[in-house]
């Protein structure tokens, strides 16, 4: 995951005449995530961004001590860093392959699949009754041309779903997670 935020700022130069000149700086973060979805891993992130934020607003404002809040940012910075990196490698990796079906890591939007509510996480089965194992049974069986298709995939929270798309021959639009081979 990679943010990028642009954020204006404004100095004040000159010797006789005080001159305002706004500068933009780019303030970017980058973390991964295997054991929860990106969009939890942010939302925690965050939080903890925004304690850490708030306690170095604090100490720069209260503490007499000109070497303390930088010492603090720098530590603290690294320590968030290091406390998710041990975070992550100490976890079970959510987006593992299975030995039936495909898992799908992504759902690109406007497909087949985003229309019959297939979301990320879940498992392909099934296409048309053809059991689905691999990115190649999804190619092969997206090569024929049909405009039926019959999915049974499984959500772990809804469990086994089976749906029908007819109509216009379009892009299944699934990314799945790689077989280890």
């Amino acid at each position: 995951m990679n943010r990028f935020w642009p954020i204006p700022f404004v100095i004040f130069i000159g010797d006789g005449l005080i001159h305002p000149i706004t500068l933009m700086a780019i303030l970017s973060y980058g973390d991964y995530s295997i054991s929860s979805y990106p969009r939890q891993k942010v939302v925690k992130t965050s939080v903890v961004l925004f304690i850490y934020s708030i306690i170095l607003l604090y100490l720069s404002k209260t503490i007499e001590n000109l070497f303390l809040p930088p010492l603090f940012a720098l530590l603290g910075h690294e320590y968030i860093i290091l406390q998710n990196k041990m975070i992550e490698n100490n976890k079970m990796p959510i987006f593992t392959s299975f030995d039936k079906g495909v898992k799908v890591l992504e759902v690109l939007p406007n497909t087949v699949a985003h229309k019959l509510g297939i979301k990320t996480g879940d498992i392909v089965l099934k296409i048309n009754g053809a059991e689905i194992n691999s990115n190649k049974d999804l190619e092969d069986l997206m090569n024929i041309k049909i405009n039926k298709l019959r999915i049974e995939f499984f959500n772990m929270k809804s469990g086994l779903s089976v749906k029908r798309y007819y109509g216009k021959r379009k892009s299944l639009g699934l990314i799945i997670v790689p077989r280890d081979f």
